[in-house]
């Protein structure tokens, strides 16, 4: 699996972790669904984004990573 599907799957798994326990509002507050919209996307997932400009491939990272930090900041509030 390359970087960026499993950067993807991360994502993913930590949105559902977050979906499992955050309450609804905190869920729409944080644009989790516009995040998980964008992610179901066939062209998002079954995309090669190795082959991609290196442009798209920071934008694409960045979305990521921001997403990702936020899952895990909300999470680290709602384990306790």
């Amino acid at each position: 699996m390359d970087y960026y599907k499993s950067e993807i799957a991360y994502l993913v798994s930590l949105i559902m972790q977050l979906k499992a326990c955050a309450p609804q509002s905190v869920i729409d507050k944080l644009g989790i669904q516009k995040a998980e919209k964008y992610l179901d996307r066939p062209e998002i997932a079954d995309w090669d984004w190795e082959d991609e400009s290196s442009e798209n491939q920071f934008l694409f990272l960045t979305f990521l990573q921001v997403n990702i930090c936020i899952c895990e900041m909300a999470l680290e509030q709602f384990k306790d």
